[in-house]
C-alpha cells in the first residue's frame, strides 16, 4: 500500500517542527544550528514530496552536535511594567550592550507586541550591524514565521544575543545577504519602510567589497543546472551529493543560491548575470 504524499508532507512537517524547538533552546554561537536547519528546511520545500534523502539523514546527525544549555535567559518577571512600553526602547537597551536589560524588556514589550514583529524590529537593529546578524534575525523572522508555540519567545533571545555579539566575522554571509535581497524584499513586512532602504545600503556595500569573482561561490557543477533547471538545479545538484559532503556552509550556501534563483527579478540582476550566465558564457 502506497503511503499518502499529504501525510508523508506532515510528518515531515511535524519533524522540523521538532527540530526547530530544540535549536530555539540552543544557547547562541555564531555557529548556532538554526540557520542550518532553516536552511535546510527551505531546500526541502523546493520538493517537499520527494525530499532529499541525504539531507534530512545530515540534519538528524547534525542536531546531535549540540546540547542545551543554560545562558541568560530572563525568566518571566513578576514586577510591575512600565507605563509606557515602546519598541525603540529595546533598540536603546541593544545599542547600549545592556543584555540583561534587554532581555527584561522583551518580557515587557511581548506583552504588547506580537513576536512576529519584534522579529521585524530585529531585522532592523541588524541592518545598521553586519551582514552576518542580519542574515541571523532573518532566520529567527522566518523560523517565527512559520511556527507557533511557547520557543518563539526563545528565539527573540537569540536575536538579541546575536545582535549583540561583539565578535561577529564581519565578513561571513556576504554572499547569502545578496542572494535573499529580493525574496526579503518580496516578503510583507510592517517595518518594511524602515528596513528596506537600510538593507538596500548594505547590499550595495557588500558588493563593492566581495570578491570580483563571484561565480566561485559556488561550485562550477551547479552553475548549469541551475541555468537549465532553476530550483530544481539546485535540488539535483543536493540531492547527488554524499553525506560527507555536507556541512552548514554549503547548506546555507544552496539555500541561498535556491533563494536567489527563486526571486531573481531578471536575468540582469546581480546573481544571473555575474554567477549565471557569465560562467555560462565562460564555458561556452
Amino acid at each position: 500500500m502506497v503511503a499518502d504524499p499529504s501525510s508523508k508532507i506532515n510528518e515531515l512537517k511535524i519533524h522540523l517542527e521538532a527540530l526547530f524547538n530544540f535549536a530555539s533552546q540552543v544557547p547562541y554561537s555564531q555557529q548556532h544550528l538554526l540557520p542550518a536547519i532553516q536552511a535546510g528546511k527551505s531546500l526541502i520545500g523546493i520538493k517537499p514530496d520527494d525530499p532529499p534523502k541525504n539531507l534530512l539523514k545530515w540534519l538528524e546527525g547534525y542536531v546531535k552536535e549540540f546540547s542545551l544549555g543554560k545562558e541568560e535567559n530572563v525568566k518571566e518577571i513578576k514586577q510591575k511594567s512600565p507605563e509606557v512600553i515602546e519598541i525603540t526602547k529595546l533598540g536603546e537597551l541593544v545599542n547600549a550592550n545592556q543584555k540583561t536589560e534587554a532581555l527584561k524588556y522583551l518580557q515587557f514589550l511581548k506583552q504588547v507586541a506580537n513576536q512576529e514583529y519584534i522579529a521585524e524590529y530585529l531585522m532592523e537593529l541588524a541592518t545598521s550591524k553586519s551582514p552576518f546578524q542580519l542574515m541571523f534575525c532573518w532566520y529567527i523572522f522566518k523560523t517565527i514565521r512559520h511556527t507557533e508555540n511557547e520557543n518563539q519567545f526563545l528565539l527573540l533571545e537569540l536575536g538579541i544575543s546575536c545582535l549583540m555579539d561583539e565578535n561577529k566575522n564581519k565578513n561571513a554571509n556576504q554572499f547569502e545577504l545578496i542572494c535573499y535581497q529580493n525574496q526579503i524584499l518580496n516578503t510583507a513586512m510592517i517595518r518594511s519602510e524602515t528596513i528596506i532602504p537600510k538593507l538596500n545600503e548594505m547590499v550595495e556595500i557588500v558588493k563593492t567589497e566581495i570578491s570580483e569573482n563571484g561565480y566561485t561561490f559556488i561550485l562550477q557543477e551547479l552553475v548549469p543546472l541551475i541555468y537549465e533547471r532553476k530550483e530544481m538545479g539546485v535540488w539535483t545538484f543536493l540531492s547527488g551529493l554524499n553525506m560527507e559532503e555536507l556541512n552548514p556552509e554549503l547548506i546555507l550556501r544552496l539555500d541561498a543560491v535556491r533563494s536567489a534563483v527563486r526571486y531573481s527579478s531578471n536575468k540582469n540582476d546581480w546573481f544571473m548575470g555575474k554567477i549565471i550566465n557569465s560562467r555560462i558564457k565562460t564555458v561556452c
